[in-house]
């Protein structure tokens, strides 16, 4: 993803095959789909590797990437799964739930941890207090704080013995913790390379980062020789290879499309649809069902885009009570003399304003003017906001106002 860019699918050569402006997260795509989800939307999309929607989920707190046509999804606080028709195939009465391997996932239902098939038929009784898949070999397990391994099939082949202990992966040996040392063991659980070192990795083509007994980081081979002798402060093995789960969140932010919105606002010489010739403040309160004493309004207009909408003018009369004589009473019948709308710029849009105001000015070609039906306005802005003054006749500007945008940070 660029900066400012919207998530961006490119192939192993990285080619840009799609981009997703729409998108706030978008994940790898996995089995043939990426998991995408939107700020402006509680649905959760998944796209083929040109970008086209496939299927939109609706009705759940939660849904993963699909892995062997299934992916997990939430709903009432229970995990299942659906089909890449988006038709619920396990339903939602587990804790938790992994991704399918080989036709199997790993479960959870009362606290404790099984293994189910695509077709929710239980292969593993839920029994241990953690399960961790080993490829097709198996099972890295959990009991009473203790760590072990089973079979395909739940039959336990090294008893829970560990302080801890990892899949092997493609290899042969698990990185295991006793007495606060990590070595290997293979998947009898005999000890291949002697608990030794303060911290290690499991091993990836055949080397693993280990360390020594002063800390500093180098590689091991499979039978514990040094390949890299130990003399870095930290090591990280390159993850391209194992992209599972790995997403990017987006900063995007439809610059064009907020000034558009902001825009659409005064059309046809109105604010919001209410005329700016001739707009009583009864009529103001009533399209947005205040009190007939408001002259203030709020609502949202986009999820990035908050709206404050403030009647302006002089909206009381003089009048005789026969007693006391001449006073000021309210009078919502009186005309709105001038509108001040501000636009609050959250989320994404945050930060944003210079941007969105630019391209406000790209399209009215000056900072006061007219909008839609010969409406005046001033137009002020800083990052987080924008506010336009509107009204039928000439607005003044006075001598410490400033028009255009403001060089100012967040108020």
């Amino acid at each position: 993803m660029l900066p400012n860019g919207a998530p961006t699918l490119i192939d192993t050569e990285g080619t840009i095959i799609c981009t997703l402006t729409d998108a706030e997260q978008a994940y790898s795509l996995s089995d043939g789909l990426a998991k995408v989800t939107s700020a402006t939307s509680d649905t959760v999309r998944y796209v083929d590797k040109a970008g086209k929607t496939v299927l939109t989920l609706t009705g759940f707190t939660w849904a993963g990437s699909f892995s062997e046509g299934l992916a997990p999804v939430v709903k009432d606080g229970k995990y299942g799964y659906v089909d890449k028709d988006g038709r619920v195939v396990i339903a939602p009465t587990y804790d938790t739930a992994s991704d399918f391997t080989d036709g199997k996932a790993v479960v959870q239902l009362n606290d404790k941890y099984g293994v189910v098939d695509t077709e929710g038929r239980s292969v593993i009784a839920p029994q241990f207090d953690g399960m961790t898949p080993d490829g097709t070999r198996g099972y890295v397990v959990e009991v009473a704080d203790r760590y072990g391994y089973c079979d395909p099939e739940g039959r336990l082949t090294v008893n829970p013995q560990f302080d801890w202990l990892s899949p092997a992966g493609d290899g042969e040996l698990m990185l295991a913790c006793q007495n606060e040392l990590y070595g290997y063991v293979d998947r009898e659980g005999q000890w291949v390379i002697n608990p030794q070192y303060p911290s290690a990795l499991p091993f990836s083509q055949g080397q693993a980062i280990a360390s020594a007994a002063n800390g500093t980081m180098g590689l091991i081979d499979e039978t514990g020789a040094w390949v890299v002798a130990p003399q870095f402060d930290r090591m990280l093995f390159p993850v391209a290879d194992r992209p599972t789960g790995a997403f990017v969140v987006s900063d995007y932010f439809d610059v064009e499309g907020t000034a558009a919105a902001v825009l659409a606002f005064f059309e046809g010489g109105t604010v919001d649809g209410l005329p700016v010739k001739d707009c009583q403040l009864a009529r103001f309160t009533a399209q947005y069902e205040l009190d007939s004493t408001s002259t203030r309004a709020e609502r949202i207009l986009t999820p990035t885009l908050g709206v404050r909408v403030e009647a302006e003018g002089d909206f009381y009369a003089e009048v005789s009570d026969g007693w006391w004589g001449t006073v000021q009473r309210h009078d919502a019948q009186r005309p709105i003399d001038s509108f001040t709308v501000t636009f609050a710029l959250t989320g994404r849009g945050m930060g944003k304003g210079r941007s969105v105001y630019d391209a406000v000015l790209k399209t009215l070609k000056s900072d006061t003017g007219t909008i839609g039906a010969d409406l005046h306005y001033v137009l002020r802005a800083t990052d987080g906001y924008m506010t336009f003054t509107v009204s039928s006749e000439s607005i003044p500007v006075g001598m410490n106002e400033t028009t255009g945008f403001a060089e100012s940070t967040y108020e």
